[in-house]
C-alpha cells in the first residue's frame, strides 16, 4: 500500500506506530553527581611559612621527603583538576547503544591529568578535533597527523594497528610482502636438491625474481597458510627423528597422525591438523618440484581426506525478507545516523550483488559508476579469479520508487564521510572501514571479518526498533554469518521456478558458467545479475514472500516474521559526488558518420 506522498518527505511511518525508546545496557553505572570545582579554603590551624625568628632551622640530612612523589619544596600553583563528567564521552555511563564500542584499557580521562596552572580554577577547554590515524597501505603515501585521544598533559600520535592478516589480504601479489618471501626462500633451501626449483636457480643470477613470479601465481593469504604447513611439517619429522627426503608412505601417515593428536592437544597448538597438511604437501609438491612428495596422492595418504562422519552439514542460513526490509527502511528514515547508513548500507550491497565478504573488502572505488537505477564496479580479486570480477546493484529497492533510494542515501553518506577525512581514493580500496559508532574513526583500515560479524549480528537485532516481546530474531542471532548476505537472494531464485533462468543465477552469485564461451563473447557479465535482481523486487512487489528453508528442504520451512511492505516515491536532491568517482549522468551523443 502507498504511502501519501508529499513535499520533502523523508520519515517513513510505520504500519504499527509504537514509541520508540532508546536502549539502555543493563550494566550502565548509576549517574554521579558533577561537583564544582573551586579554590582550596585555607585551613583554620596551619604552620606558617615564616621561620620563626630564634628557633634555630634544622639541617636535612638525608634524602629529601616526599608525598605521593611530590617534593617539599613549595609549588608556584597548586595542582588543578578538570571536571570528570566534561569530556568523558566514551564512559560505559554514556553507553546510548547496546552495538555501542568502549575500550576501556585506553580509558585516560583528562580529570586524571594532574598539571601546574597559574590559577586556582579550571580553565574551560577547548573544542579537540579528533582526525583518524591510517592503514598500513596507507601509511606511506599520506601524512599522518598526531592524533589526540584525550590526553592533554603529552600529545601522542596514535599508533596504527600492523596485523599480518591486514597486511596479506591488502596485498595484490604475493611477493609484496619480505616475510613471505623470505619464508618461500628458506622453505627451498631446506629442501635443498629434493626441489627442483632450488636446483634449477643456483645459477641464475635472476633467482629472486624467478621465485617471486613463481610466488605470485597464488594470492597471499593461501601461499601463507600453506608455507607454514609445511614448516610445521618439517619441523614435526624432524622431532620424529625421521628424514623427509627419504619418506615411505607408512612414515609420512605416522607423522599426519602425530599432528593430528597434537593438534587436539592442549599442550601442542603450534601445528597444523594432517588433512590441511596434505593439502599443502601437494601444493608445495607442485610448486617447488619436489618429486618425492607425489607419495601425498597415494591411495594410504588420500584415505585422510576421504573419511566419511555422519553428521548434517553446516551452512550459513539465507537472511530473512523481513531484515532486508527493515534495514532499508531504517537507511531511508531520517533519524538513522551515519554509522547505522554505513554499517546497513554496506551489508545491504553485499546483499544485492551477491559478494562475498572478502570481495567487498577488495573493491576497486575508481570503477564504481552510478546512474541513480544501478551500481557497478570491479573486485580487484575473488576467491576464483585473481583479476577479479564486476558485479551490480538495483537501487530501487524494496521501498522506493523514485530516485532517492537506500542506495542514493548510502553513497551519499559514504561521499560525505570520505570527503571530511581528506584521503586520497586511490589510497582506499575496501568497503567497509574500521567506525566507531559516534561516526569516528580511532585507525583507519579495513574492518576484519571478527568485528564485522558482531556487527551484523547486532544490525539483526534492529536495535533501533522496540519491541513488546522478544525480538523475532533473538533465537537465530548466532546462527547467522557472513556468508548469508551472499546465500540471500541465491535462496530466493530456484523458488520462482521459470521466472529466473539458471544463467543469471551463476551471474548473480559470480560462479563459473559451463557456457564460458557465450558470457566471454556477450561482453557484459551484470545485465544477468541485475535482471534476476529486477525479477525478485517485482515479484516481491506483487505479495510473493520468499522461504527459508531448513536441513536443505528436510523440514518444513522457517517461520518468519511477516512483512508489510511500505513503499514511498522522492526524487533525489542535486548532489555533486566529491569524492567517489560519480559524474552528472549525460545524455548519450549520436555517432554521425565521419565523426
Amino acid at each position: 500500500m502507498d504511502l501519501p506522498i508529499e513535499d520533502g518527505w523523508d520519515l517513513i511511518c510505520d504500519s504499527t506506530p509504537v514509541q520508540l525508546m532508546q536502549p539502555t545496557p543493563k550494566t550502565c553505572p548509576l549517574s554521579r553527581p558533577d561537583f564544582s570545582v573551586q579554590p582550596r579554603l585555607q585551613a583554620r590551624w596551619q604552620v606558617s611559612p615564616v621561620p620563626v625568628i630564634g628557633v634555630p632551622r634544622t639541617t636535612q640530612v638525608g634524602p629529601r621527603l616526599t608525598v605521593a612523589g611530590l617534593l617539599d619544596s613549595e609549588p608556584k600553583a597548586a595542582p588543578a583538576y578538570q571536571p570528570i563528567r566534561s569530556t568523558l564521552s566514551h564512559h560505559v555511563s554514556c553507553v546510548g547503544s547496546p552495538y555501542l564500542r568502549t575500550n576501556r584499557t585506553e580509558y585516560h580521562p583528562d580529570s586524571l591529568t594532574m598539571r601546574a596552572q597559574p590559577s586556582m580554577l579550571s580553565e574551560p577547554l577547548e573544542p579537540k578535533m579528533v582526525v583518524p590515524a591510517l592503514c598500513p597501505s596507507t601509511e606511506k603515501a599520506l601524512p599522518r597527523p598526531p592524533v589526540n585521544k584525550g590526553r592533554t598533559a603529552v600529545a601522542q600520535p596514535q599508533l596504527v594497528r600492523s596485523s599480518t592478516s591486514i597486511q596479506l589480504t591488502r596485498s595484490k601479489l604475493a611477493s609484496d610482502n619480505a616475510f613471505l618471501f623470505e619464508l618461500f626462500t628458506t622453505l627451498l633451501q631446506l629442501f635443498g636438491n629434493s626441489s627442483a626449483v632450488y636446483t634449477s636457480l643456483n645459477s641464475s643470477p635472476y633467482a629472486d625474481e624467478h621465485r617471486k613470479r613463481l610466488l605470485n601465481n597464488y594470492a597471499a593469504t593461501t601461499s601463507f597458510r600453506y608455507l607454514q604447513a609445511v614448516q610445521k611439517f618439517a619441523r614435526v619429522t624432524a622431532q620424529l627423528g625421521l628424514d623427509m627426503h627419504t619418506l615411505s608412505e607408512s612414515q609420512l601417515a605416522d607423522v599426519l597422525t602425530v599432528m593430528r593428536l597434537s593438534k587436539s592437544c592442549e599442550t601442542d597448538r603450534d601445528v597444523c591438523s594432517g588433512n590441511f597438511t596434505i593439502k599443502a604437501l601437494r601444493w608445495w609438491h607442485k610448486i617447488a618440484g619436489v618429486s618425492h612428495l607425489m607419495i601425498c596422492f597415494s591411495p594410504l595418504v588420500d584415505s585422510f581426506l576421504k573419511t566419511k562422519l555422519s553428521k548434517d552439514r553446516r551452512e550459513a542460513p539465507p537472511l530473512p525478507l523481513w531484515v532486508i526490509f527493515r534495514w532499508e527502511r531504517r537507511i531511508l528514515q531520517g533519524a538513522s545516523t551515519t554509522y547505522e547508513v554505513m554499517m546497513l548500507g554496506a551489508f545491504l550491497l553485499i546483499t544485492w550483488a551477491g559478494l562475498r565478504f572478502a570481495h567487498a573488502q577488495r573493491l576497486n572505488i575508481d570503477s564504481l559508476v552510478f546512474n541513480f537505477q544501478e551500481l557497478r564496479g570491479l573486485v580487484w580479486r575473488s576467491k576464483t579469479m585473481a583479476a577479479g570480477h564486476p558485479f551490480g546493484a538495483q537501487a530501487a529497492g524494496l521501498c522506493s520508487k523514485g530516485t532517492y533510494t537506500w542506495l542514493f542515501k548510502f553513497l551519499q553518506t559514504w561521499d560525505q564521510v570520505m570527503t571530511s577525512l581528506q584521503l586520497q581514493r586511490s589510497k582506499v580500496d575496501f568497503l567497509i572501514p574500521s567506525m566507531e559508532p559516534d561516526g569516528t574513526f580511532q585507525v583507519f583500515e579495513p574492518l576484519n571479518y571478527a568485528e564485522t560479524t558482531r556487527i551484523f549480528r547486532a544490525m539483526l537485532l534492529t536495535p533501533w526498533k522496540k519491541f513488546q516481546d522478544q525480538h523475532p530474531l533473538a533465537h537465530l542471532q548466532q546462527t547467522y554469518t557472513l556468508h548469508s548476505m551472499k546465500a540471500t537472494l541465491l535462496s530466493f531464485g530456484p523458488q520462482l521456478g521459470s521466472l529466473v533462468s539458471d544463467s543469471d543465477r551463476l551471474l548473480q552469485g559470480h560462479h563459473q558458467d559451463p557456457k564460458h564461451s557465450l558470457n566471454l563473447y556477450g561482453r557484459d557479465s551484470v545485465w544477468g545479475s541485475l535482471r534476476y535482481q529486477s525479477t525478485i523486487i517485482m515479484e516481491i512487489q506483487k505479495g510473493w514472500r520468499p522461504k527459508t528453508a531448513q536441513h536443505r528442504g528436510g523440514q518444513f520451512p522457517l517461520t518468519e516474521p511477516t512483512v508489510t511492505l511500505e513503499r514511498f516515491q522522492k526524487t533525489a536532491p542535486d548532489y555533486l559526488f566529491q569524492w567517489l568517482p560519480f559524474s552528472k549522468p549525460e545524455d548519450p551523443h549520436e555517432i554521425l558518420p565521419g565523426g
